[in-house]
């Protein structure tokens, strides 16, 4: 959303007000002066002073996952009230709440990033993402799905029709994640640090990636690793067996749940180890921050990849690294810096959901609406719109 207004969008939150995540939705209208990111100043002040009252009042950080830091930087909050009367285009992630389904609006739905981990959420026979999708696809109302990782396009196209497939590059806060400022204490730590850290999902865990790490450590007593994004105690399973034996070589330091202040840890580390060749937040954030990536082979934004499976190689993969930081450690951080600007930044990620939000509304005037009202999924009589043949279903006699 920061980068949406900043290219020009007058983004906002809608909330229900009931503290439910599953109600959070995203509209924007492009016929409002936008807030630009660098403009906000004294005249935003009174309305985000608003906002974090009536946040706070709602108890609104402690129920659902917005970022406080958003609404400082000008991003509102609004009714539902507003978004049916006021809103020109619908944006969500998880659905959109009862009240907020059927409006004589066009919605744009950003898909859930990594398809074979919502495949195997079902499999789990957990939430029905992913068959979810194909019903959804039959919404005339969704003019539009959005990915931020164009090399799943070839698995969302069989749920979804190709044509209403758009890519936004996926972006990261250059301003927040930054190589410069506050480094948070490490527990344990060695001399050289290493990070892994995620929010671990079904498709991709780093088990691999530990015994890496594990290994490595033994190898290079001066190095210890750490973990962040562990699943809660009660959810750890076999992992506690793996990190006690793990903890009774002192190879590993830090290992809790993924944390408020990344930024500070990133800052904390000397490298991060990933088994992701995506951009997931790992490899966006660490790289903003600075500190060289190695990561899984096929990555194409880091020069650091090998394998996962292999130990051998991606350990090798890991010395390659540290040797190149003991050779000239700002000269590796600039270049990390570097890969993030070119691959993550939210001016492109901004541009293009831009031009997918303006495609989609000038669609909308043309065709889209009067299709919907011909489908007969408006739910609603609208004599004044005139309905090109061709969309009448059962054509006329």
């Amino acid at each position: 959303m920061c980068a949406e207004r900043k290219a020009g969008l007058d983004a906002y939150i809608i909330d229900s007000g009931n503290d439910q995540e599953s109600n959070m939705v995203e509209v924007a209208r492009k016929e409002l002066t936008p807030i630009m990111s660098h403009a906000i100043g004294q005249a935003a002040k009174p309305a985000v002073e608003a906002s974090l009252n009536y946040l706070k009042s709602k108890k609104y950080f402690a129920a659902n996952k917005v970022e406080p830091g958003f609404i400082e930087r000008g991003i509102e909050i609004k009714s539902y009230d507003w978004a049916i009367k006021e809103a020109d285009i619908m944006i969500g992630h998880s659905g959109f709440p009862n009240e907020l389904q059927n409006l004589d609006k066009p919605y744009i739905m950003c898909m859930h990033g990594r398809p074979r981990s919502s495949f195997l959420l079902e499999v789990l026979g957990q939430y029905p993402i992913y068959s979810g999708y194909v019903g959804l696809n039959e919404q005339k109302r969704i003019r539009k799905f959005v990915t931020f990782w164009a090399e799943h396009n070839p698995n969302h196209e069989l749920l979804v029709d190709a044509n209403k497939i758009a890519f936004v590059p996926p972006m990261v806060d250059l301003d927040v994640y930054n190589p410069v400022g506050e480094k948070a204490p490490l527990m344990n730590p060695n001399k050289f640090n290493i990070l892994i850290a995620d929010v671990w999902r079904e498709d991709t865990d780093p088990y691999d990636v530990v015994h890496a790490c594990h290994i490595f450590c033994l190898k290079h007593p001066e190095a210890r690793f750490h973990m962040f994004g562990c699943k809660p105690t009660e959810q750890l399973g076999p992992w506690r067996v793996l990190l006690g034996k793990i903890k009774m070589h002192n190879t590993i330091g830090t290992h809790v749940a993924m944390v408020q202040e990344m930024p500070s840890v990133y800052r904390a580390v000397d490298m991060v180890v990933t088994p992701h060749r995506i951009a997931t937040r790992i490899i966006r954030e660490s790289l903003a921050s600075g500190i060289p990536l190695v990561a899984a082979d096929g990555c194409p934004y880091t020069p650091y990849k090998a394998p996962v499976w292999d130990y051998e190689r991606f350990i090798k993969e890991m010395e390659r690294c540290y040797e190149d930081i003991k050779l000239n450690r700002d000269k590796v951080k600039a270049r990390m810096r570097e890969l993030a600007m070119k691959h993550f930044n939210p001016d492109n990620s901004g541009a293009a959901m831009s031009k997918v939000i303006e495609d989609t509304l000038k669609e909308w005037k043309e065709v889209g609406r009067a299709e919907i009202i011909a489908s007969g999924q408006m739910g609603l009589d609208h004599p004044e719109v005139e309905i090109p043949e061709a969309m009448v279903i059962g054509g006329k006699s």
